[in-house]
């Protein structure tokens, strides 16, 4: 539900412009980077999102977050866990470590038919 997925976003007593429970617009842009890998400000099948992300407040209400969550299909599956890998940060830690594990193998040979 949008409440649960706001609550995610909330800072301990932030308030909007009408008293209403606030969070900082900037940890939505975190969280859907972070966690979904989803890069609202750089990918641009997320341009009706950015636009309307720069038009919100500093200070978003649970009001402005479901505007900006309907905004496009992806942001919407992203936070229903809809998208392939869901689980987005699981999967970058895991890959962090298999690359730790295999960046000091210096043993291979670029193949001859590489130029």
């Amino acid at each position: 539900p949008p409440a649960v997925m706001f609550s995610k976003l909330m800072t301990p007593d932030a308030t909007d412009s009408t008293g209403r429970p606030a969070a900082p617009k900037i940890r939505l842009i975190s969280l859907l980077k972070d966690k979904y890998g989803l890069h609202v400000m750089d990918d641009p099948h997320l341009e009706a999102a950015k636009h309307l992300y720069e038009e919100l407040p500093e200070l978003i209400n649970e009001d402005h977050f479901a505007k900006f969550r309907d905004s496009a299909v992806r942001v919407t599956r992203a936070f229903r866990g809809g998208l392939v890998l869901p689980r987005f940060d699981f999967f970058v830690r895991n890959i962090g470590e298999i690359f730790d594990i295999v960046k000091e193998n210096k043993t291979g040979v670029v193949a001859s038919h590489i130029p």
